[in-house]
Parts: C-alpha cells; structure tokens; sequence
C-alpha cells in the first residue's frame, strides 16, 4: 500500500481547518486554567446559580415557621450572597472568570468564545461554518469595541474555501 497525501484544493482546505482546531484546542485548554480563580467548589457554583435564579426570576423561598429565611434564601444574613445585585453577581463572575448556567462564555470570555467559534468553524460542515461567520458579522456590527475586535480576528483566521 503507497502512502499519499491529498494535495487538492479541498484536501489542502481540510489540513488547514485542521491545524487551526489544534491550535484552538490548545489555546482554549490553557485558557481553562485560568478559570475560576476564586476555587470556587461544585457546591459553591450550585450556591452562585441559585442566587442568579432568585434575582432573575423572582424566586422566594417560603420562611421557616418562626418566621426566619431558610439558608439558602438570599435573605437569610449569612447567605454569601446576600444583599447583592444581580449586576454585582455578573461582575464578580467576570472578574474571576466563572463560567455556569448564568453567566456563559461569551459573557465570561470575549476571547475564548471567538476562538471556540473559530473552533467550531474549522471542525463543522458548510452549515456551522456559515452559522459562525454570521455570528462574527453580527458581533462586527453590534458588539462592543472588544466584541468588534476579535470577531474581526476571527474572521481574518477562519480558512475559507472551496465547500
């Protein structure tokens, strides 16, 4: 059996697409050390979006036959989060990068979510690679300065081609 690499147009295309998944791949693993830089536990992010879904959704916990807040009720004075707005959850998770239910990747982590779709693109067919280009036109056309900047990035890596 003879070994032979693909030198077409669309062989070459893929082996791009490739190499750039790899280099996301490792990008976004060293990223991920950086997460979290408060050690929060399992059961401390289940705490986090517990809070989120009180502020968010109005959700009360019924008080205790003598009248006082369960513990995990926001109320309750030694809850961590008591007294806090549902601005100040968001940006203490942005500030030690804490990425759960409430507070997603691309809230978290401009740079990372651009280099996952960048991830995406190299990895999916015609249609996720056209979904991912439209992501990146719209954050170009509605996102904030960092959000324009790196959707411009992004699109200038991508490797586009014959599909």
């Amino acid at each position: 059996m003879d070994f032979h690499i693909d030198k077409t147009k669309k062989g070459m295309l893929s082996i791009r697409r490739k190499r750039l998944s790899q280099k996301m791949d490792e990008w976004l693993e060293q990223r991920q050390k950086e997460y979290n830089k408060t050690n929060l536990s399992f059961d401390d992010i289940q705490i986090l979006e517990d809070t989120f879904n009180q502020l968010k959704r109005r959700t009360v916990y019924h008080t205790n036959s003598d009248g006082s807040f369960s513990t995990n009720d926001i109320r309750h004075r030694h809850h961590p989060y008591q007294g806090w707005t549902t601005g100040e959850l968001y940006k203490f998770c942005r500030d030690n990068m804490i990425v759960c239910r409430w507070t997603q990747l691309k809230e978290v982590d401009k740079e990372s979510y651009i280099r996952n779709l960048v991830k995406i693109h190299c990895d999916g067919n015609s249609e996720k690679r056209s979904d991912v280009k439209k992501k990146f036109n719209l954050l170009l056309k509605r996102g904030n300065d960092e959000s324009k900047r790196l959707s411009k990035w992004g699109l200038s890596v991508i490797v586009e081609g014959v599909d």
